[in-house]
């Protein structure tokens, strides 16, 4: 069977608001669901994490795996399908939990017709639909935190590149950059006192072989970890500072001659 999910309208969307109009909440029907208690717990603290009720967060995720479901059968047999939802279901751990499931009144007659072709009853369904839902969600978490872990270590790196070559050697980097003669200016960019144009930390981040990303990230912190970041421009007084120098200002005062200056500042346009 094949179907596609709409989910009904609110009459208050439809009709001008008045007394008489009922609660949207009237829209909705619950449905008993047992499924054990680890994989309640489980959606109970994936309600937490994103801050949202328990009963809106389980409608969406029905509402996603159904979606997800029917996709799938266009490939496979319906039943195989469930099958495997079953397995997932049965990967947790406990005594059966029951609770009541709110759902919109057309999804909720789909999913026992759904039931009923495949011989299964409405709990177990949603159950394997609630099931893989959590398996993709968990999944797509545990990528994000892996892919923060790498890109963690990768601005840890750009770091002690950074950290290693601060000083003489800076004259190296100014030469790659094309700003011979600009050491403390490049100096400057890599401990994040000045904000530098995004051509700029293209060029940087090709020298340090990093993405263009970590090393604004890399650079950031290294302003952040100052313990007194201040800037001084020539025959000015020191201040301190809550964020970097912008690019015009650091150029200006250079004290360039017109040509140059106008250069340097063509590279923040």
């Amino acid at each position: 069977m094949r179907s596609h999910y709409e989910p009904a309208l609110p009459r208050a969307s439809q009709e001008p608001r008045s007394a008489s109009v009922t609660s949207t909440k009237g829209t909705l029907q619950t449905i008993g669901v047992y499924v054990p208690e680890a994989m309640h717990e489980t959606l109970k603290a994936l309600a937490h994490g994103q801050e949202k009720k328990f009963s809106v967060l389980v409608r969406e995720l029905i509402e996603s795996a159904y979606e997800r479901f029917e996709d799938a059968t266009e490939e496979r047999s319906g039943r195989k399908v469930l099958d495997d939802y079953a397995l997932k279901v049965a990967s947790y751990s406990g005594e059966q939990s029951q609770w009541m499931a709110r759902l919109d009144r057309q999804l909720s007659l789909e999913l026992k017709l759904t039931a009923k072709e495949y011989g299964r009853s409405a709990s177990q369904l949603i159950g394997g639909l609630l099931a893989e839902e959590l398996s993709h969600s968990l999944q797509a978490r545990a990528e994000t935190l892996s892919n923060e872990s790498c890109a963690g270590v990768e601005v840890e790196r750009a770091q002690a590149a950074i950290a290693a070559i601060i000083g003489p050697q800076v004259g190296k980097l100014a030469d790659y950059v094309e700003l011979p003669g600009k050491r403390k200016l490049v100096s400057e960019v890599l401990v994040g006192l000045v904000q530098a144009p995004g051509v700029l930390l293209g060029k940087i981040a090709e020298y340090f072989g990093v993405s263009r990303g970590v090393l604004t990230q890399a650079v950031s912190l290294n302003f952040r970890n100052l313990p007194a970041p201040s800037y001084k421009a020539p025959n000015g007084r020191p201040r301190m500072l809550t964020e970097p120098v912008s690019w015009e200002e650091a150029v200006r005062a250079l004290k360039l001659p017109h040509d140059e200056e106008a250069k340097l500042l063509a590279m923040g346009e």
